[in-house]
């Protein structure tokens, strides 16, 4: 059972990853595809996303969910490791159906020029604060030898009526 101390430590590092001021080197273009509510969906809902690029760039897709788990959407696949063309949408219709844990879930598209080991090691991975992944994460968008872009998205879960 988590305590109060760790929940404090994943908010505070939710917060960081999400609200800390990111220099953009270009645009990148998160949205949300599901039932038209806006940012809410409901247990067992499909719901995608969509990213484009400004430029030519390696993908970065992170759901934080409300208990502070990091969960890799995107790479998954070794065949997902490739750039995507400037401009070029890259859809996810239906990636997902909404599970608990309900509640306030933050996505993170990231962009990259290039990649680096850390990039590689994260794909398809879920991890908390306390895993070396979260090292990974941390390093690779602190990153300043790379242009990288962020986008970011909060939907709100719950469990359907």
């Amino acid at each position: 059972m988590a305590t109060i101390v760790d929940n404090i430590r994943h908010q505070a590092w939710i917060h960081q990853l999400v609200e800390t001021p990111y220099k953009q080197y270009f645009n990148v273009d998160l949205e949300l595809y599901g039932s038209g509510r806006g940012s809410t969906a409901v247990e067992n809902e499909l719901i995608g996303f969509s990213i484009k690029s400004s430029r030519k760039a390696y993908i970065l897709l992170i759901d934080i969910d409300p208990h502070g788990t990091v969960n890799v959407l995107y790479p998954y696949t070794p065949s997902e490791m490739a750039p995507i063309e400037a401009n070029r949408l890259l859809p996810f219709k239906d990636l997902t159906r909404v599970t608990p844990p309900f509640g306030r879930d933050y996505l993170q598209a990231y962009a990259f020029t290039d990649i680096n080991e850390d990039y590689k090691a994260l794909r398809g991975k879920s991890f908390s604060l306390s895993s070396p992944y979260a090292k990974n994460l941390q390093r690779l968008i602190q990153n300043n030898s790379i242009d990288k872009a962020r986008a970011s998205l909060e939907v709100v879960t719950s469990k359907a009526n």
